[in-house]
């Protein structure tokens, strides 16, 4: 059989996925169905026992193709980043869930909203100012405001900013509820209009 690593290569001696057939011995294969996290974390284990050590985390809307249910056990691989590293910087800031929010900050014991943003762009490469005017200024281009958000889009109120994980969602540090979190974007539009009476002001792509 070929040499693999079982870390990043869903391939088992008795089940693989279908993409492999031909590059790894099989006793079956699979195509597998994608899944997403519903809650703010997933353990992912080395075995399906609950004793087993924890290999990783599968964070709330992260995409998860399941290649075997079994006994109430899933076995599949993260599609973000197939485990070993975070694969853009948009998966470095979903790595912050969760972290308090403080003021100033730009760790793991706690952090601003222009905080996480800067620290996760040039985790990726991209070299950013640290407040959020100076970002808003910057940063990207100018998308219109009611034009579909994507992926890693930057969406700006006065004083804060946000990261688009999809069409749907936001991630951001902030008060509301101190700490990193993920949320429907709409919720968060229609709270900071209603508590703080301020709207999107920009909204820009990289």
């Amino acid at each position: 059989m070929s040499t693999y690593d079982r870390r990043t290569t869903p391939a088992r001696p008795d089940l693989a996925a279908a993409h492999l057939k031909g590059q790894v011995e099989a006793a079956r294969y699979a195509e597998g169905r994608v899944a997403r996290a519903h809650r703010g974390f997933v353990p992912l284990r080395a075995a399906p026992s609950f004793g087993a050590a924890q290999e990783t985390q599968l964070l709330f809307g992260e995409r998860f193709t399941v290649y075997e249910d079994k006994d109430g056990w899933a076995w599949g691989q993260i599609e973000r980043d197939s485990y070993v590293a975070a694969g853009d910087w948009v998966s470095v800031a979903e790595r912050f869930m969760g972290v308090p929010y403080l003021w100033g900050g730009k760790t793991h014991a706690g952090l601003d909203c222009s905080g996480l943003v800067q620290t996760a762009l040039e985790a990726g490469g991209i070299l950013s100012p640290r407040d959020t005017d100076m970002m808003e200024a910057q940063l990207g281009h100018a998308i219109a405001l009611d034009a579909p958000v994507k992926r890693g889009d930057l969406i700006f109120w006065k004083g804060h900013v946000g990261i688009a994980v999809d069409s749907q969602h936001l991630l951001h540090a902030n008060g509301f509820f101190m700490q990193v979190s993920l949320e429907p974007l709409d919720e968060v539009k229609a709270r900071v209009q209603a508590r703080e009476g301020l709207p999107i002001r920009s909204i820009r792509r990289l």
